[in-house]
């Protein structure tokens, strides 16, 4: 049952249950979802950056390279775009608690 939902970039929004939400929300401080979602990604799909990649501007050569990790990510799970986020968010922060 989804009761919140996390935006990873304008027209992708993954809706996520309470449990999700609150672990989410709690790793996230003070940064924007967008920020942090590029964050967990990129660590969940091993995608490298630059210092460069990180300053300003440089958003949309992030959002390229998550995305071919993210379809390649897909086509291993064999199920849908949003699932592949949703879980991948899920793993990372389940290894973030552990530690």
């Amino acid at each position: 049952m989804s009761v919140g939902h996390l935006t990873y970039r304008p027209g992708d929004i993954i809706p996520v249950n309470e449990e999700l939400f609150n672990k989410f929300e709690s790793y996230r401080g003070d940064r924007s979802q967008a920020q942090t979602m590029r964050e967990i990604l990129c660590e969940a799909l091993g995608v490298q950056l630059s210092r460069i990649d990180l300053s300003y501007g440089h958003i949309q050569k992030i959002n390229a390279r998550i995305s071919t990790a993210l379809e390649k990510e897909r086509n291993k799970r064999r199920i849908s775009k949003r699932e592949t986020v949703r879980q991948l968010i899920s793993e990372q922060l389940e290894q973030v608690n552990e530690i």
